[in-house]
This record gives structure tokens, sequence and C-alpha cells, in this order.
């Protein structure tokens, strides 16, 4: 039976050979490992003998190929050599290699893996105070400031964040929209009415993303998932993780994926949200200056977003993906009708 076949449990299952495979690949002894999660890529966290911490991800079959995943272990390594706050650096395999690729005789089975140096904190969570948005606002910023400095080497291939991306020729709307048929998460059709919602997004951000474009400063290479679950807070440090959606894109839809995930998951109401936003606001301008535009461009990429995390959802078979995708997708539709009608529910 081919991995794709498999139940989710089957998956797991078939996931820990691939595991073991890979650390032996690695020079690394005496290690355990546990999941830690698996809704597109599987991560696992990785500890050896010497009590060392890493990080084992196993790209999902539909994701980056292994030409894009060394372009990112390679801005990894460049960005950690500079930047003030910490990430993830690269592991290299026992053949001096930044991405491992596993021999296997089943081509829907997921085969390429990476191993990077663990990252230590916790997850921020309510309550929060301004300071770490201070500094998660500097942050942001620095990594922003940095690239711009940043040599593209030869080969170096990444996606953009774009509207091309979204609703291009292969993307899961485009096809639904040009009469693909109906669109559905788990047992949750999106109706009518939903989908004329994103028409109408696709064509008012055609229209939005087609300017900003034409201004050089807001493009360059960003983290693209940039949100609760990927920052970390240790011993007053702030880290950033997951770069896997890594690449090219707006500058403020880094900044609007923190500001998205802040109003959802962190902020208990709506004045302190307004205050960590403007916290991180502030002290991002500092390090590099927003545009004065700023208020409507976040608008433009908060739907952005929402489009982004629809996109994953709809294109998922992932069990675990499809457990908690049907109510966000509600929320994330009435977001993006809130958006059109520049009614006050839609917040950022």
């Amino acid at each position: 039976m081919h991995f794709t076949e498999l139940n989710h449990d089957g998956q797991l299952r078939q996931l820990e050979k691939r595991v073991a495979q890979a650390i032996a690949g690695y020079p690394l002894y005496g290690v355990r490992y546990r999941l830690l999660q698996y809704e597109d890529n599987a991560v696992y966290r990785l500890t050896d003998g010497d009590g060392k911490d890493y990080v084992l991800r196993l790209g999902a079959l539909a994701g980056h190929d292994s030409a894009r995943q060394l372009s990112e272990m390679k801005w990894l390594e460049w960005l950690g050599s500079k930047a003030k706050f910490p990430v993830p650096l690269p592991v290299v395999n026992c053949d001096g290699q930044l991405v491992t690729d596993l021999p296997t005789a089943d081509p829907s089975e997921p085969h390429l893996a990476v191993v990077l140096r663990w990252v230590e904190g916790e997850h921020p969570s309510p309550p929060i105070e301004p300071t770490f948005f201070s500094q998660l606002g500097e942050i942001t910023g620095h990594m922003h400031l940095l690239a711009t400095h940043f040599s593209v080497p030869v080969g170096f291939v990444r996606p953009s964040w774009d509207w091309h991306q979204l609703f291009g020729p292969f993307s899961v709307f485009e096809s639904r929209l040009s009469g693909g048929g109906s669109l559905e998460v788990s047992s949750v059709p999106l109706e009518d009415a939903q989908l004329n919602i994103l028409a109408s997004v696709r064509n008012v951000l055609l229209n939005d993303l087609h300017k900003l474009r034409s201004s050089e400063d807001a493009w360059g290479l960003i983290h693209g998932d940039l949100h609760r679950d990927n920052i970390l807070i240790h011993d007053g440090e702030t880290g950033v993780i997951d770069f896997d959606d890594c690449g090219w894109g707006f500058f403020l839809y880094d900044v609007a994926s923190v500001l998205d995930s802040t109003y959802r998951r962190l902020a208990r109401n709506l004045g302190e949200y307004q205050q960590l936003r403007d916290a991180y606001l502030t002290s991002y301008d500092r390090i590099r200056p927003l545009p004065t535009t700023t208020s409507a461009q976040l608008m433009i990429f908060k739907a952005m977003r929402d489009l982004v995390t629809l996109n994953f959802i709809l294109s998922s078979t992932n069990s675990e993906v499809l457990a908690w995708g049907p109510p966000r997708v509600q929320s994330i539709m009435e977001q993006l009708n809130a958006y059109l009608d520049g009614s006050s529910r839609f917040c950022i």
C-alpha cells in the first residue's frame, strides 16, 4: 500500500521508519526522538547521547523540493551568522550536505530530510507584556533589514508569496473559481456566496498588490509564516523558528501575520491588542521605517494572510488539519467579507 493510501496512524508508523533512516545519515549517536507535529511536514525533536537537542523535519511530499529546501538552509546559515536573535541553524549530514535525500521505492512517501539545531524557549502566551512586543518588533525589522543585504547565491530557489501564488493557474482557488467544481474541507463545503467572496477578494488584491510592487523597498526575502507558534521566548530573549515558508514577499506580510496571530491567540481584549500592536509597530519602525500607508497596507496583507491559511486548509488531506480546519474556514470567510465591506469587524 502506498503512503498516501495509509490512514493517519499508518502514515506515522511509516514515517518513524524514515526517521530512523534519516538519523543514521547524521553524525549523531544515542538519539531519542519524539513527534512534535504532523500537519504537512513531519517534525520531530531529537535528543542525542550528550543531551543536545535538534529538530528533524521530513518534508511533505507536496512541499518544497530539494533545491528549495537547500536554499532555505543556506538562508538560515547566513541569517544565523548575522542576526542578533536565535534561529535554527542547519546541521550537515555525514556526506557534508544540508539536505538528505532518503532512498524509497514508494514515490508517494516523503523522502527529504533536514536537521536543525534546537532553539530553546516557550511560545508566548497571555498575559503578554508590551515590552515583549517591542523586542519582537525590533527582531522583525532587523530580519527584514538583513534580507535587503543578502547576496542571493546561484541556484537559490524559494516561492514568491504574491497574488499569483494564491490565484494563479495551479492554485486551489483558481480551479474552483473557474468552475472546477465545489470546494470542500472535510464535510464543510464552500457555498456559492463564499465563492463569490473569494472572487471579489481576488479582484481587489490583484489591483492592490500590483500597485505595491512598484515600491522597491516593499518586497524581499521574508519569513512567510510569522505567527505565535514560530516565536520562542527564553531567558528574556526572543527566537524565530520554522522558516519552511520563507520566500519572496512583501515585508508587511510578515508584520500582518504577527498582528493577526496576536489578535486571535494572544490579546485578551481589543484594548490589549491595540497596545501590543502599537508597541510592535513602533519598535519595528525604529529599525526599518514603515511606509506612511502602513495601516491601509496591513489590511491588504491581513486578507492575504487569511487566504494563505485558507489555501493550506483546502489543499490538505491531513486528518490533523481537517480536524481544526472547518471552524477556521468559517472564521476566515467572515473576516474576508468584513474586509470587502470595510467593516470594523476586520481587525488589524
